[in-house]
C-alpha cells in the first residue's frame, strides 16, 4: 500500500491519528479546518508508521500558510528513521519565502534551494516533498502550487541518509516555528506503487482532502440505534464530531449496517485514495469486534476486522481502488453511489 494517510483535519478524529505536542490548535483551513502549530518550536504534529509501512521513498503533501516570514530559517517537515532515532530529512523555510532541504537538521548539510519569493507570507501553498534515502542515489523533488518552483532542480545522486541503521523512513513530523505555521489537507505515501491507474508513489500536486459523512440509509439496517430502533440509522452516526451519545450497535454476530454517501462534489477532479473511519467501542466484556464494509454495484466487500476496546477509539481503513473491483479508480460517481458501513464480527 503506497497511502499511508490522508488527514485534512474535519472530522475530530485527528487527535487519535497522530503524536501531538506543545501548542497545536485546530482552526478555520483551506478547505474545512486545519492544524494551527502556533506555540513556537514545542508545538509538532507527528506520524509513525509500522514496519510494513516502512520504505526508503516517502512522499509528503499539504497545504502550508505561514504567517510570518521575517524570522530565521525554520524546519516545517522532518522525515525520520529508525523508529524516530534519526532525523535524515528537514524542509524548511526561509526569511524570503525560498524552500530549502537539509540532511538532518537546519544546521546540516544544505541539499538544495530555491529561489525566493516561492512562499508568500499568510498565503496557503501546497508545498510536496519526495525523498529516496541513500547514501549515494538519494533523490529529492520538491514542488510548490502543483509546480516545480523557481530556482530548484530535482536532485539525484544524493546523500540523503543522515547516519543510522536502516535504510527507510517511518516518521514524519510537522513541525511548529515562530513562523506561526497552518497546515491542511496533508497526504503521505510510500514507495510502494499500489493498483489501478494512480500509483500513488511520486507527487501528485495541489489536492485536498475532503470528509464527507453519512446522508441516507443503505441497503442494510440491522444494528440497534441509541434511540431504540433500526429506522434511520445513518442520523446517528453523521456528527461531524463524533459523538458517544447517539450510536449504533449490536451484539448479534453478522448483524450489519450500511450507510448512503452522496455528499461528494462533482467539482473533485481525481480521487487518489479513500479513507473509511469509524469510531467505536465494546459494551460488554470478553472479545467484540466489527469490520468495514463497502458496498458498490450491488458487490459488498469486508475488511479485516477490528478487536474493539471498553474505550472509544478511531478504526481507519484505507481503499486506493474500488475493493469490489481491485483496479477500478474511485470516481465522485462512484463514491457517492457506494454505501459505507459495518459488520459485527465478534
Amino acid at each position: 500500500m503506497s497511502l499511508l494517510i490522508a488527514e485534512g483535519f474535519d472530522d475530530g478524529l485527528y487527535e487519535n491519528r497522530t503524536t501531538a505536542s506543545g501548542g497545536v490548535a485546530v482552526v478555520a483551513g483551506r478547505t474545512g479546518n486545519a492544524r494551527e502549530l502556533s506555540n513556537g518550536f514545542a508545538a509538532n504534529d507527528r506520524w509513525t508508521f509500522p514496519s510494513a509501512d516502512k520504505h526508503a521513498t516517502f512522499v509528503v503533501g499539504f497545504a502550508l500558510k505561514l504567517d510570518v516570514l521575517s524570522a530565521a530559517t525554520q524546519d516545517i517537515l522532518k522525515l525520520y528513521g529508525d523508529d524516530f532515532g534519526t532525523h535524515h530529512i528537514t524542509l524548511a523555510v526561509g526569511t524570503s519565502g525560498d524552500v530549502n532541504i537539509y540532511r538532518g537538521t537546519v544546521s546540516g548539510t544544505l541539499l538544495g534551494s530555491t529561489d525566493t519569493g516561492v512562499i508568500s507570507q499568510s498565503v496557503y501553498h501546497y508545498v510536496e516533498l519526495y525523498v529516496t534515502l541513500s547514501d549515494t542515489v538519494g533523490v529529492v523533488k520538491v514542488r510548490v502550487d502543483g509546480e516545480t518552483p523557481a530556482g530548484w532542480s530535482d536532485l539525484t545522486s544524493q546523500d540523503t541518509k543522515n547516519g543510522g541503521t536502516a535504510v527507510t523512513f517511518d516518521t514524519v513530523q510537522i513541525q511548529g516555528a515562530t513562523q506561526e505555521p497552518d497546515v491542511d489537507d496533508l497526504y503521505i505515501f510510500n514507495g510502494v506503487a499500489s493498483a489501478g491507474d494512480n500509483p500513488n508513489n511520486d507527487v501528485i500536486g495541489d489536492s485536498a482532502v475532503v470528509t464527507i459523512y453519512p446522508d441516507g440509509n443503505g441497503a442494510t439496517s440491522q444494528l440497534d440505534g441509541s434511540d431504540g430502533n433500526q429506522t434511520n440509522n445513518f442520523e446517528l452516526v453523521d456528527e461531524t464530531t463524533a459523538s458517544s451519545t447517539a450510536f449504533t450497535g449490536s451484539t448479534s454476530t453478522g448483524n450489519i449496517d450500511t450507510y448512503a454517501y452522496g455528499g461528494l462534489s462533482t467539482s473533485v477532479d481525481q480521487i487518489f485514495g479513500l479513507i473509511v473511519s469509524s469510531w467505536a467501542a465494546k459494551s460488554s466484556a470478553g472479545n467484540r469486534g466489527f469490520a468495514t464494509i463497502v458496498r458498490t454495484s450491488g458487490s459488498q466487500s469486508t475488511s479485516t476486522g477490528y478487536a474493539l476496546q471498553a474505550t472509544y477509539g478511531p478504526h481507519d481503513i484505507i481503499y486506493e481502488t474500488n475493493p469490489n473491483q481491485s483496479t477500478e479508480e474511485w470516481t465522485v460517481t462512484n463514491v457517492n453511489a457506494a454505501e459505507f458501513g459495518v459488520v459485527v464480527t465478534t
